[in-house]
């Protein structure tokens, strides 16, 4: 496919999403509270780049899977994704006023606020996909191990745990290979971890066998450094 085909079916699908997506959050979220709705819309619209759910996408078209088939999922990678961004903003993380060009949520509104709504991100990201409609159960559960895996304890969570300890130490520890190994592995579970879900989760849908799950898994894992790379060097 030539470049300027491939960024236009890219687009399609990019506005697709975000059209589906926003419909599918007004739909949940029709009974809450509008102050508490104006804050999550605030910080998911205009979103970001969208880089997991295309990246889904692209892995579904690669494995012969409809995008409709993998949306639930792609829509339950972005709210994690932006329930992470929400509480690394946070004084008592990264503290950030500043998010896609506009102030960060705790800043447009309080601590609590945005702690909350973080909180609800991620919980109405499992809701979604245990609602995801015409997928086998065990694919469901599949699924559903590896983005918990990949997100919690040994995913998200511990790059995010790495990325407050790394900046205490790495004044007084100057041997290089450490750093850069504790970098590398920073960087896999705080921000690899969730974009290689993101086009492993096709695969688990079309039952890839494992010697070519694994090299997708490779493929991923590089993806997302390069993914975290570029934003740092940005």
């Amino acid at each position: 496919m030539k470049n300027s085909l491939f960024e236009e079916e890219l687009k399609k699908d990019l506005n697709w999403f975000t059209k589906n997506f926003r419909k599918t959050l007004e739909a949940y979220l029709k009974n809450f509270p509008q102050r508490y709705k104006k804050m999550i819309f605030y910080f998911l619209f205009p979103g970001g780049k969208y880089i997991r759910p295309i990246l889904m996408f692209c892995s579904s078209k690669m494995l012969g899977i409809k995008k409709e088939d993998v949306f639930y999922p792609a829509c339950c990678i972005e709210l994690i994704h932006n329930y992470s961004l929400i509480h690394d903003d946070l004084p008592c993380m990264d503290n950030d006023d500043y998010r896609r060009g506009r102030l960060s949520l705790h800043k447009k509104f309080s601590e609590s606020d945005a702690i909350l709504i973080g909180d609800g991100l991620l919980t109405l990201a499992f809701e979604i996909l245990s609602d995801w409609q015409n997928m086998k159960h065990d694919i469901i559960l599949k699924v559903l191990k590896l983005i918990s895996n990949y997100v919690g304890f040994d995913g998200l969570i511990k790059g995010q745990f790495m990325d407050l300890e790394g900046k205490k130490f790495f004044y007084v520890k100057k041997d290089k290979k450490y750093i850069k190994k504790y970098l590398e592995d920073l960087s896999i579970n705080k921000t690899a971890k969730l974009i290689e879900a993101s086009i492993i989760v096709p695969a688990i849908v079309s039952n890839l066998d494992s010697k070519k799950m694994n090299v997708l898994r490779n493929i991923a894992q590089k993806i997302g450094l390069l993914s975290q790379i570029t934003d740092d060097l940005i």
